[in-house]
């Protein structure tokens, strides 16, 4: 169940990573056992195809951003070595994009922390182009630990489309209409860091890496709430142990709040 709120289409299928956290009210881990998405169902564009039912879909999102085709668009010479460079330079603006550091990037737009084993991530691609989750996994650094907790939870390998999200959720989750995947170790509490990789390379991060405390105050906080990012937010926060304060790129709301989990309303 893959939902979106940018433009429906696809493009490129980037390569990309995921991981995750411990019971509410509790850190040890639930299961290390992965959930698998429980059904096959929504192909959005040329994307892969996503699991679960398709939530509520939303209008054009204009947080997203161009891919860097310019230069091959622009090139009229048929010589080789002019191919080639404008082939590099095509391959190097998409690379940039989906790193974090373009007009769009692929990061957490919904957090939930709730009661019980009511825990979820939602992920969104405000890039130009589709994305691999199978190079994706999310990593929980548990109470202030500076290494991982194990397993990591390597995403399902779908194709997410520009301005769809995919949703992440514990095999005990309430509303599992609502998740594209489930995985038993999705398990985090309010004071355990959230990162997310693809390939190795950081794409946003939840919370501080090294640090063990719970973010923010009422309603904006890391524990029994959910939190949707800003629309300003249009990039992930790529260096985890920085100082972390929920307020400064995320909206508040009461806890098993599951209304928008799914869908990405930004205008």
């Amino acid at each position: 169940m893959l939902s979106w709120r940018l433009v429906r289409g696809a493009a490129l299928v980037l390569g990309f990573g995921v991981v995750a956290g411990c019971a509410h009210g509790s850190d040890d881990e639930i299961g290390d056992g992965s959930g698998g998405a429980p059904t096959t169902d929504v192909t959005i564009g040329n994307g892969g195809a996503a699991t679960g039912d398709a939530p509520n879909t939303t209008t054009t999102n204009g947080s997203g951003g161009a891919g860097g085709m310019s230069s091959t668009d622009a090139t009229t010479s048929t010589s080789t070595s002019s191919t080639t460079s404008s082939t590099t330079s095509t391959t190097s603006s998409t690379t940039s994009t989906t790193s974090g550091s373009g007009p769009g990037s692929l990061f957490f737009s919904e957090y939930v922390e709730g009661t019980s084993n009511n825990k979820a991530l939602e992920i969104v691609n405000t890039t130009s182009s589709s994305i691999n989750l199978g190079d994706c996994q999310i990593d929980r650094y548990q109470n202030g630990g500076t290494s991982t907790t194990n397993p990591s939870i390597v995403l399902d390998s779908v194709s997410l489309a520009p301005g769809h999200v995919f949703v992440l959720c514990h095999t005990s989750f309430a509303m599992p209409s609502k998740c594209d995947q489930l995985h038993g170790s999705l398990a985090h509490n309010g004071n355990d860091a959230i990162v997310l990789t693809c390939n190795g390379m950081t794409m946003d991060s939840f919370g501080q890496v090294g640090v063990d405390a719970i973010w923010g105050t009422s309603p904006t906080i890391s524990e029994d709430a959910t939190l949707r990012r800003k629309c300003s937010v249009n990039t992930g926060d790529v260096v985890p142990t920085n100082a972390f304060d929920p307020a400064t790129e995320w909206d508040g709301f009461a806890v098993d709040t599951f209304t928008g989990l799914g869908t990405y309303s930004c205008p």
